[in-house]
């Protein structure tokens, strides 16, 4: 199986790993995140999840945030080809 290929949900990516967006499910979130110059496309990077189900935190070039696991849950990302 090739996991370039696969698409799962942000939330699921291991701190240390580097994805690409490939969607956002909320216009809303879309908005927030693009004000931070996060889009469809963007490279994040997974630094860490807070304990007890806690956010997720993150980075997009120098912008670090921080992702409810809900709002994580409906970005999809896909591995980072070699």
């Amino acid at each position: 199986m090739n996991l370039d290929k696969d698409i799962f949900e942000l939330w699921e990516s291991k701190p240390g790993n580097t994805v690409r967006i490939k969607s956002i499910g909320s216009t809303h979130l879309q908005r927030v995140l693009g004000e931070m110059g996060v889009s469809i496309g963007s490279d994040i990077s997974c630094l860490f999840y807070a304990p007890f189900q806690g956010p997720g935190a993150y980075q997009s070039g120098e912008i670090q945030f921080a992702l409810r696991q809900e709002d994580a849950k409906i970005i999809l990302v896909q591995h980072i080809p070699a």
